[in-house]
């Protein structure tokens, strides 16, 4: 009684066949939208897209909750004693820079704003 060992190439095929099957899948991360503005981290290469109509919006609409949420704290209590100061008219203002500040956290960071694939 002999058992057959099996040849190296059915063995890797197998592996490779398997290893294929538990890939996670490739989803297209291209922009499409004009709106969104990627940046990437030049160390360690991971990319954060930004989109700038609801970044507007989200601060149009949550005001000072909305810097709390994307963890600007400065902001959200600036925009808090601000919106006390001015009885609610900063409220209004306060948008039009919310994605220059986004921006800026992002720069902040190490990373950069990549533009058609290419880092600017």
């Amino acid at each position: 009684m002999s058992i057959d060992k099996p040849d190296k190439e059915e063995f890797s095929s197998d592996l490779s066949l398997l290893a294929t099957k538990q890939r996670a899948p490739n989803y297209n991360t291209s922009s499409t939208s004009p709106n969104e503005v990627e940046y990437r981290n030049a160390r360690t290469g991971h990319t954060h897209r930004v989109n700038k109509a609801l970044v507007f919006l989200g601060c149009l609409i949550f005001g000072w909750l909305f810097w709390a949420i994307v963890g600007e704290w400065g902001h959200s209590l600036a925009s808090l004693i601000l919106l006390f100061f001015t009885l609610g008219i900063s409220a209004f203002i306060y948008p039009f820079y919310a994605n220059k500040i986004i921006k800026f956290k992002w720069e902040s960071r190490g990373y950069v704003h990549v533009e058609d694939g290419k880092a600017d």
